[in-house]
């Protein structure tokens, strides 16, 4: 057993460690280093007592029941990573080590402890700034970000915490929280009724203004006072106990936009320097962080805007579309030109519906921005889809006169649970584009076949191929190679569309060329429909043929559209159809005309000047012409899955979109 000769006292005494003795259960002697840790000027002065009558109150129990019982234990053994508290305050990890020793007759212990305060801060910061960094990150909403920083603060940094941030030239405070849940309402009515003011000379309107830390390590009651407005002030102000705390801006590319404030609001906890140093680096990150969700906000702004700007021009577009198009449909009606005459009217029907379908495309990729495109899935038939999308196509463009085209599909149905619409709309996208970049006299070949995996559509082509560099750029939006940009037309959206309607579905697009001037190859891959949904439904799409081959019987109908052009057409061509047809131009004359008529259909434009037909609808409804007496059908350039739900709400039995086809319309008017 070691000796007091055997302690070197010099070295103890120069020791950057805390050394000290223990004996009968009291310190016998304390080295000067020892004597920063209890706080005290002398190392006499710990002489006779016990190592934890120097810590602070709070914790002296908690202490007591970690240090005493190991002090109390005559043999070699070590503690580690023990809280140490003193005080004021100051807050230490030690690793105590002990050895049994002889001190002057009696048995002693021998303590050094190693103080890694900072080494252990250091680990505890890094650990909290990426929980803190996940924080600031896992949302996109500002609130929703300072209000995770917040509760993240507290109670681990602070037991009180705010956020404010500039909002129109006034602070507003975005997140508070406490770690007593019962005094968040307490510190809201603070704020609330006690705002900050941009000119005060003291707390977070003079951080924000000077862009300088206010740093209280302790609090008084003069500090409090000097705070107060009124004596109800002060009294919310002593009722959050604040002990210590740590104001510092926000401030991001030299501009101030906010302020994070930190409070103790316990007697013994106070803010260091080491503290505040941290604060700062939290400031700075969280300033970033705001900084990143306004400009999110700003973009989902213009993103919102440009789609609300393109659903209003495809509107008035359309209005005047649905004109040209009804015209020209009874142009055909009447039968009465030469073949040349003829043809100029079909090339112009072509081309009407080419630039419906462009506008199509357009609303399409405003609503996969705003995250809108919703499927309606059942099951279907895959080939029956493909059949439906050739047919459409040939409507908008001469691929069966201009390409050789060859369908091959299996005699065997190949089902798919899915959106008809979207896919027979993601084909006829593919097969405009191989006839877009195909020249006449080449071969577009639609095929269709599944495996255990999924259904395939497979659209080949003998057209101007792809670039292998920019391939997978070719479903990007408004992405085009330099070929398809100089020589065709077209927007750059359709292909975007594809492979939305793809993955909508869980499934996917690809596609493969060998180069340029050798033709390529899109593949759309839809998985099966499950074992479950079978039996399988036995109705068959119905085609444009079998709609043509309807004809609907005499009906009585009144248009009601702001667009005289678009009415007048539309009429006569229900008129060459067989139907008793009258117009009117706005809400008060549609009322008018239907208290002496009784009619089967009333189309309705929603854009109508002063009354909508939204509101319209409703007054046809609650005026006595009921859903089964009376057919109201809604007529707009909007067709967003809210305005389908808006125009039923409204008593509308249809929606169409404008340009409306004579063969959609032929198909509601025989119902």
């Amino acid at each position: 057993m070691a000796t007091p000769k055997s302690i070197h006292t010099d070295t103890a005494e120069h020791s950057p460690n805390t050394v000290f003795v223990y004996t009968d259960g009291v310190l016998s002697y304390l080295n000067p280093t020892g004597t920063k840790i209890c706080e005290l000027n002398l190392a006499s002065q710990a002489i006779g007592k016990k190592f934890s009558e120097f810590a602070h109150p709070a914790y002296q129990e908690q202490i007591i029941e970690s240090i005493e019982p190991f002090l109390g234990q005559h043999k070699k053994d070590r503690l580690t990573n023990q809280l140490w508290v003193t005080a004021s305050g100051r807050v230490y990890y030690l690793d105590l080590y002990k050895t049994p020793i002889q001190w002057h007759g009696k048995k002693g212990l021998l303590v050094v402890a190693n103080d890694h305060t900072s080494f252990t801060r250091a680990q505890k910061e890094h650990n909290f700034m990426l929980r803190a960094n996940t924080a600031l990150t896992q949302t996109l909403e500002l609130e929703s970000r300072m209000q995770a920083l917040a509760e993240l603060l507290v109670p681990e940094f602070a037991d009180w915490c705010s956020i404010d941030i500039v909002q129109t030239n006034e602070l507003k405070p975005i997140a508070v929280m406490h770690k007593d849940p019962a005094k968040i309402p307490l510190a809201k009515q603070l704020r609330q009724q006690y705002p900050a003011h941009l000119n005060d000379d003291r707390g977070i309107p003079h951080v924000l203004r000077t862009g300088e830390t206010e740093f209280h390590p302790r609090i008084t009651e003069a500090m409090l006072e000097a705070s107060a407005r009124d004596e109800k002030h002060l009294e919310l102000l002593h009722a959050l106990g604040l002990s210590s705390v740590i104001i510092t801006p926000l401030v991001v590319r030299d501009k101030k936009i906010g302020v994070l404030t930190m409070a103790h609001a316990q007697n013994h906890k106070r803010y260091s320097e080491a503290d505040l140093r941290l604060a700062e680096e939290i400031a700075a990150r969280a300033a970033v962080a705001i900084e990143n969700a306004r400009l999110h906000q700003e973009v989902k702004a213009d993103d919102t805007a440009k789609s609300d700007f393109l659903a209003i021009l495809a509107h008035e577009l359309r209005n005047p579309l649905a004109a040209m198009l009804s015209s020209l449909q009874l142009l055909l009606l009447q039968e009465s030109y030469n073949p040349e005459v003829t043809e100029t009217i079909h090339s112009l029907q072509r081309q009407t519906k080419f630039i419906k379908r462009l506008l199509d495309d357009l609303l399409d990729i405003a609503r996969i921005t705003r995250g809108e495109i919703r499927l309606k899935k059942e099951v279907v038939d895959i080939r029956d889809a493909v059949e439906a999308a050739v047919e459409t196509t040939h409507s908008v463009a001469t691929i069966r006169i201009t390409h050789n085209l060859k369908i091959n599909q299996p005699e065997k149905p190949i089902y798919i649970k899915a959106d008809p619409i979207r896919i027979e709309q993601a084909t006829v996208n593919l097969l405009t584009n191989s006839a877009k970049y195909t020249d006449q006299g080449g071969s577009i070949t639609v095929s269709t076949s599944a495996d255990q995996d999924g259904a395939y559509i497979t659209i080949s082509d003998t057209g101007i191929g792809l670039d292998p560099e920019i391939k997978e750029d070719l479903f990007k939006l408004f992405r085009r190679s330099e070929a398809m940009r100089h020589q065709r037309e077209g927007l750059g959206v359709g292909l975007r569309l594809v492979k939305t309607i793809a993955e909508l579905h869980g499934g996917w697009v690809k596609a493969e060329s060998e180069g340029i001037g050798k033709g390529s190859t899109f593949t759309i891959m839809i998985p099966l429909a499950s074992q479950q949904a079978l039996p399988l439904p036995t109705k068959k799409r119905v085609s444009g043929a079998l709609a043509r081959a309807k004809e609907a019987g005499k009906k009585t109908i009144i248009i009601v559209d702001d667009n005289k052009d678009a009415a007048r057409a539309m009429s006569k061509l229900l008129l060459l159809l067989g139907h008793d047809c009258a117009t009117c131009h706005n809400a008060s004359e549609a009322l008018i005309m239907l208290k002496t008529q009784n009619p089967d259909f009333i189309i309705l434009d929603i854009g109508l000047p002063q009354t909508d037909g939204y509101t319209l609808a409703k007054q046809i409804r609650s005026g006595g012409f009921s859903a089964s007496n009376t057919t109201l059908i809604a007529l707009t350039g909007y067709g967003s899955e809210q305005d389908k739900a808006r125009a039923k709400q409204a008593g509308f039995n249809y929606h169409l979109t404008k340009p409306v086809g004579l063969e959609k319309l032929k198909e509601i008017l025989s119902t």
